[in-house]
C-alpha cells in the first residue's frame, strides 16, 4: 500500500506514530494553502477575480485533503491500556 512506502518499514511503534503524524500534518498544510489561496484570498484582495467554479473546486480540494489527512491519523494504533 502507499501508506506503508510513505511512513516506511519500521517495527518501532512511536517512529510510526511520528511518520504519520508528519505525513496527515503535511496534508492539512496542503489543504490549508488551497483553503485560503481559493476562498479567503479573492474576498481580502479585489486585483483578484475567481469564479464561483474556483471558489467551489477549492472548496472541493480542500475537504479532498482534510478527509485524507484524517484518514490517515486513523491509522495510528490506540494505547493499550494496563
Amino acid at each position: 500500500m502507499i501508506f506503508r512506502y510513505l511512513i516506511g518499514k519500521t517495527d518501532d511503534k512511536a517512529v510510526r506514530t511520528e511518520r504519520i503524524k508528519l505525513l496527515a500534518s503535511g496534508c492539512q498544510l496542503i489543504a490549508v494553502g488551497i483553503f485560503i489561496s481559493a476562498i479567503i484570498s479573492p474576498i481580502f484582495n479585489p486585483l483578484i477575480t475567481a469564479s464561483l467554479k474556483t471558489q467551489i473546486m477549492g472548496g472541493v480540494g480542500f475537504a479532498v485533503f482534510e478527509l485524507l489527512a484524517m484518514r490517515i491519523m486513523g491509522y495510528i494504533p490506540p494505547p493499550k491500556e494496563d
